[in-house]
């Protein structure tokens, strides 16, 4: 009977051990963690005494904590800085913006099982700030010939003051980013991609860049090989200025 009261006292103690771990392990395949539906607009840029709004949507399990940082260091209210999240929407509003206000800032968002962030660039031009306009270096579309199935990788990089949009378009008619077709830009690159290429991809592509100081533009066609008319099996990578007309033979 002791012996059987020994081991009921070390199961009840093992037990009591790890009910926090188990509730804690339960709670987090209940609880969904941030994550961003809408992030912050790459860049801004603004002038002197202007004011700014940097606004993201983040969706997950209550309770959801958000905080600004500039350079990595915590944003506090003041005078020219509040902060609201409301329904999921987390809110930074800038007055009277000074030089002194550029820099990167970013949202984190946290609850008990996980976190997130997005940033963004803010440029506060003084009075002897330069700006230069934008411009495609190499304009140089890849895979401008992809056999059908494979993926479609098209990149061009630029430089250029930001704040930059970028649009792509196909036949004249503008992509968005969906399941299919992916888009990425960053502050010196843009990317669409579409990880398996259909017949109907093919077309005349092109993507256009465009800042306060100016714009530009390239374009190629792209080509969609079939893979049931005795071609080569294997990815035909080309490097072809756009812009300028060139002919593939098969």
């Amino acid at each position: 009977f002791f012996s059987w009261v020994c081991t009921s006292l070390r199961e009840s103690m093992f037990l009591q051990a790890l009910f926090p771990f188990l509730f804690l392990f339960s709670l987090s395949l209940l609880l969904e963690p941030p994550s961003f539906v809408k992030k912050i607009d790459p860049s801004y840029l603004l002038t002197p005494g202007d004011s700014a709004r940097l606004q993201c949507k983040v969706k997950g399990s209550p309770e959801i904590q958000v905080t600004w940082f500039k350079n990595n260091k915590e944003i506090r209210e003041s005078n020219t800085h509040s902060m609201s999240f409301v329904n999921f929407v987390a809110v930074l509003d800038i007055s009277e913006m000074k030089v002194d206000d550029s820099g990167s800032y970013s949202c984190e968002a946290v609850n008990e099982v996980g976190s997130d962030s997005c940033t963004t660039e803010v440029v506060v031009k003084g009075v002897f700030f330069l700006t230069f306009p934008v411009k495609f270096l190499g304009k140089v579309f890849l895979f401008l010939c992809v056999e059908k199935g494979k993926p479609l990788i098209l990149e061009c990089t630029f430089m250029g003051t930001p704040p930059i949009s970028v649009t792509w378009k196909k036949n004249g008619v503008k992509i968005t980013h969906s399941e299919k077709c992916s888009i990425t830009t960053t502050e010196t690159s843009a990317i669409l991609e579409i990880p398996s290429s259909k017949l109907e991809d093919q077309g005349q592509y092109s993507c256009h860049i465009e800042n306060d100081s100016g714009q530009d533009n390239c374009h190629g066609a792209i080509t969609i090989l079939g893979v049931n008319k005795g071609l080569p099996g294997k990815l035909i990578e080309i490097n072809l200025l756009l812009g300028r007309s060139s002919s593939v033979g098969i």
